[in-house]
């Protein structure tokens, strides 16, 4: 009997790369694919984000959609863009870093 190795990772997706949401033909975020909310969603909140997300340099913008929103793996991510691991990596620091930054005053809001 063969006994895996306790850092062997299972064979396929965990839980949370399982986020198969569509673009839409324009490559825009559906107002429904916000992963990991509850219902009802606040559609305000998405248009924030969609809107957000647009700001963004596309070196930056689709690591976050392929990670996020369609459940990749930053290896994927890197052969499917022709770039390193590291590098996707460091853009989609980066783009979660400005997304943050973008809708800080939106948190606030709601903090209030």
């Amino acid at each position: 009997m063969a006994v895996r190795h306790r850092h062997q990772r299972r064979a396929g997706p965990c839980a949370r790369h399982r986020r198969p949401e569509d673009l839409t033909p324009e490559g825009e975020l559906p107002l429904t694919a916000v992963a990991d909310t509850p219902e009802p969603r606040d559609a305000g909140l998405e248009r924030a984000v969609q809107r957000a997300l647009a700001q963004l340099p596309e070196g930056q913008r689709l690591p976050i959609l392929m990670h996020r929103f369609e459940g990749m793996g930053f290896a994927e991510i890197a052969e499917a863009l022709g770039l390193t691991e590291s590098a996707v990596k460091v853009r989609a620091h980066r783009g979660y870093a400005r997304l943050r930054e973008l809708l800080a005053p939106l948190q606030q809001e709601t903090s209030r």
